[in-house]
C-alpha cells in the first residue's frame, strides 16, 4: 500500500525546530527560581563546568604596569595594519549579537553534512549550553576583578580608536 510521496523538511528547518525546542527546554529549566534574565550570569549554575570559577583568569594588569604599556604598543602596531578584510571581519562580529554568527556557521554545517536530527538536536544541545557556561566564565572573570579593573585601551592612550562601540552588559 502505497503512503504517496513523502516530504522531508531541509534540514536547517529542521534544525531551527529543534533549536526552538531546546530554547524552550532551556526557558523551562532556567526559568525554575530566579530569572536568569535578572540575575548576574557569574552566579548561575554551569552546564558543563565544574563551578564558574574554573576558568577564571588572572588579574588585569595595572593601568600604567609595564604589561599595559607593551600591549597598548600592540594595539598600536595592530590597528596601524588593518586591512579591509580585518574591518569586515570586525564588522561580520560586532555588528549582531556575537552568538548569531556561531549560530550561522553551525546551521551551514548542518546543510552540509545533514546529520539526522538526533545527532543534530544533541550538537544544538551541547553549543547552546556550552555558550551559556563561557557567558558564566567570562562574568565570572569580570566580577572577580571588578574592582581592579583597567581603563579601556582607547581611555589609556589617545592614538587608539575603538574599532567597535562597546556593548553594555
Amino acid at each position: 500500500m502505497s503512503r504517496g510521496p513523502t516530504r522531508r523538511l531541509p534540514i536547517a528547518a529542521g534544525a531551527c525546530v529543534a533549536a526552538g525546542a531546546l530554547a524552550g527546554a532551556l526557558v523551562a529549566v532556567t526559568s525554575v527560581g530566579a530569572s536568569r534574565a535578572t540575575v548576574d550570569p557569574a552566579t548561575w549554575k554551569p552546564w558543563h563546568l565544574t563551578s564558574a570559577s574554573q576558568f577564571r583568569l588572572a588579574a588585569p594588569p595595572a593601568a600604567k604596569s609595564a604589561t599595559t604599556k607593551q600591549e597598548l604598543a600592540q594595539l598600536i602596531r595592530l590597528q596601524r595594519s588593518r586591512t579591509p578584510a580585518m574591518r569586515l571581519a570586525i564588522k561580520k562580529w560586532t555588528r549582531q549579537s556575537t552568538i548569531l554568527p556561531w549560530t550561522d556557521m553551525l546551521l551551514q554545517a548542518f546543510q552540509s553534512y545533514r546529520p539526522r536530527p538526533p545527532a543534530a538536536a544533541y550538537d544544538l544541545a551541547l553549543f547552546y549550553t556550552g555558550v551559556e557556561d563561557a557567558i558564566i566564565a567570562a562574568s565570572d572573570s569580570r566580577d572577580a576583578y571588578a574592582a581592579k579593573s583597567r581603563p579601556a585601551p582607547s581611555k589609556l592612550h589617545k592614538r587608539l580608536k575603538p574599532s567597535a562601540k562597546a556593548k553594555s552588559g
